[in-house]
Order: structure tokens, then C-alpha cells, then sequence
């Protein structure tokens, strides 16, 4: 991976995002809300759970190991606070198709195995990202970036210069263009949380799920994880499926599809040059 490369992901994970590349700038980071300490008795039981039963693919630190495995400290599964439920109901199943076993555990075993994985989670709003966001330089070339952003990248299509993107060079930190010119979705995060609520500043997804009796419910997508899918109709009504592997069907729709799209074509270049583009704009 490229260093610029490198920069764009970490890009992801801090920029302030909203749908599309217009919006306002973030607000400073305010301190990061105190932390509950964990039980250290727990932390050295759920310690000794994960050295027996994940260590192995994930790694001696959790952080995925030489087996490729998921980087357990960053699963949006165990960054959940919602007290185990989701994490003790993903353990039962597994997910064979990515070589994810189901694992019997007894219920103070997962609980603990819980614990010890966010202890070693990084704590929301630590670390230097942000410092890296407010001093990004721009490196790019912003008459290619106008180029491109007029021409290949189809930029134009969805936005203007003198439009939604008015001013933007003087309204957001550079870091923050970079990232909405690669994924403009769910505050930066990448791959996107289904789990969470909607931020009803984006521009919604919207779901089809097929029943297996060929039934169809569509409407705006509100949750989705491994075991369930939630909607709201048109009426308004929530309604909430239960899924077991792929039944019943459900598809999502993106209206920012194109950005995921686009991700996989954008070169370092193209993105550095867009970037110093938009930053002209003033």
C-alpha cells in the first residue's frame, strides 16, 4: 500500500462526513467521554478465552494475525455497546464462509471474552488522526483535479462548483475534502455500520427484502446486521425481519453507490488532484 494510500484510509475513519461532498465543517473535537473501567478480573479471565479459542487466526494482540483473520479491536460487533447481545448471538453462528467457526462458549466465558477484546479496542477520539486531518497538506495538481473532476472522475454529474460545493476550500480542512471525494458516507467509516440509526443528513439507503414467500417489503433502511433486518415503510411503520444466512433477500440500495464504485478506479493521483481543486474553491 502507497503512503498516500495509506493516508486516504486513515482519511476515512476521521473525516467528518455527510451525504455527498457538501456540508459544513466539524466542530472541534470535544474530550473524549470518560470511560467505564473494566473489571480487571474479567479482562484476565476474558484474556485466557481469547488466548484458547481465537489467538490462533486473530492474532496474539487481536489484531488479526498472520492468518488475514479480522483485526478484532475495530469489529463493529465488539465496539458495540450494547452489553454482549449481538456479539453472543454472532458467536453461535459464526460465519463459515469466511473460514469463522461457530463457538460454544458458556455465557461468564462470553461475556468476559467481551470485556478483555474492548479493553483492547482504542478508545473513541483517541490518538493523533485529528492532528493529521487539521495539518494535511495538499499535494495534489488542481488543474488536473479540475480535469478529471469535469472529465473521467463524472464528478460534474452530481456536483458544481458554484453549487453544492460553493466555497468548500474555505469551509472544510483539507483532510476532510480528501475523504468525501473517496467515500462521503457515515462520517468517514469505512466499510459503513448498518447496525447504528441512520444520519438523517444523508442521503438515505433504501432496502427490498424478499420473504420466502415471495412477499416484498421495501423502504428506507434503518438496520441491518447478520441476524436482522430493519425498515420503515411508507406509512412509516418499523418493521424488523429476521434473517438466517441469505433468506430472506435483501438487497440495498446506495444512492451514493457511485463513491464505492469509484473507489475502486481512483489512483493516489486522481485523488490528490481533486482534492487540490476543490481546496481552490474559496
Amino acid at each position: 500500500m502507497s503512503p498516500s494510500r495509506a493516508l486516504a484510509l486513515v482519511v476515512l475513519i476521521v473525516a467528518g462526513v455527510s451525504a455527498g461532498l457538501s456540508g459544513q465543517a466539524p466542530a472541534p473535537a470535544a474530550p473524549a467521554p470518560a470511560q467505564a473501567t473494566p473489571d480487571p478480573a474479567a479482562v484476565a479471565r476474558g484474556r485466557t478465552v481469547f488466548t484458547t479459542y481465537c489467538a490462533a487466526c486473530h492474532g496474539a494482540n487481536g489484531r488479526g494475525g498472520t492468518e488475514g483473520a479480522t483485526d478484532l479491536t475495530r469489529s463493529s460487533i465488539v465496539t458495540l455497546a450494547d452489553g454482549d447481545v449481538q456479539f453472543a448471538a454472532f458467536l453461535k453462528v459464526g460465519r463459515p464462509e469466511r473460514r469463522m467457526p461457530p463457538v460454544a462458549l458458556a455465557d461468564g466465558d462470553v461475556g468476559d471474552l467481551y470485556v478483555f477484546l474492548r479493553s483492547i479496542a482504542p478508545a473513541p477520539g483517541r490518538g493523533g488522526a485529528r492532528n493529521m486531518m487539521i495539518n494535511a497538506l495538499v499535494v495534489g495538481d488542481a488543474a488536473a483535479g479540475e480535469r478529471y473532476f469535469n472529465g473521467a472522475g463524472k464528478c460534474a454529474t452530481c456536483h458544481s462548483p458554484t453549487g453544492d460545493l460553493k466555497g468548500i476550500g474555505s469551509r472544510l480542512p483539507v483532510a476532510v475534502i480528501q475523504g468525501r471525494v473517496v467515500y462521503p458516507r457515515d462520517n468517514g467509516n469505512y466499510p459503513p455500520s448498518f447496525n447504528s440509526p441512520p444520519n438523517a443528513s444523508e442521503a438515505p439507503r433504501t432496502v427490498v427484502v424478499t420473504l420466502a414467500s415471495g412477499e416484498k417489503l421495501s423502504g428506507k433502511l434503518m438496520w441491518l446486521t447478520d441476524f436482522y433486518v430493519t425498515l420503515k415503510d411508507d406509512s412509516g411503520l418499523l418493521r424488523t425481519i429476521a434473517r438466517n444466512g441469505d433468506t430472506p433477500s435483501v438487497v440495498v440500495t446506495d444512492p451514493l453507490q457511485y463513491h464505492l464504485d469509484h473507489m475502486r478506479v481512483l489512483t493516489d493521483k486522481n485523488m490528490h488532484d481533486v482534492t487540490a481543486y476543490l481546496v481552490t474553491l474559496k
